[in-house]
């Protein structure tokens, strides 16, 4: 049998640790309720379980949501299946369905409104949609 040797600091920095997510995971339950719909697994996850309905402004890795705006989040979403991002160009890596729209993010006139991966790959095969008008 192999023992080994750790130092009581470190021992009681992981209890702290534990302690203290455990803690944090106890106040989120306690605010959200046992009945609510929403759930945090012992790993520290939050999870929507059925339905949420949401009175207000959501934003998800955002600090300030602008006034004329419900909904805010910092990075791809999926809606549907369907991956959507915004970007300055195509994508040149990461792995991409057909059907995954990338929305142009510096458009102007004569270009066109994005992309859309027509089919799946890494990065996928991309074509542009959406011609916007030359001036």
């Amino acid at each position: 049998m192999k023992l080994v040797n750790i130092e009581i600091d470190a021992l009681q920095q992981m209890s702290k640790g534990l302690n203290e997510l455990g803690n944090s995971i106890e106040t989120i339950t306690s605010f959200i309720g046992n009945n609510a719909p929403i759930d945090v697994t012992p790993d520290g996850k939050v999870c929507i379980k059925d339905n949420l309905q949401i009175n207000g402004k959501l934003g998800i890795g955002v600090n300030n949501i602008p006034e004329d705006v419900d909904l805010m989040i910092d990075g791809p979403i999926s809606f549907n299946n369907i991956k959507m991002q915004s970007a300055e160009a195509v994508p040149e890596v990461g792995t991409y369905n057909q059907g995954d729209i990338v929305w142009n993010n510096k458009s102007q006139p004569g270009g066109y409104v994005g992309w859309v991966c027509i089919r799946t790959g890494t990065p996928g095969l991309w074509k542009s949609f959406g011609l916007i008008e030359g001036q």
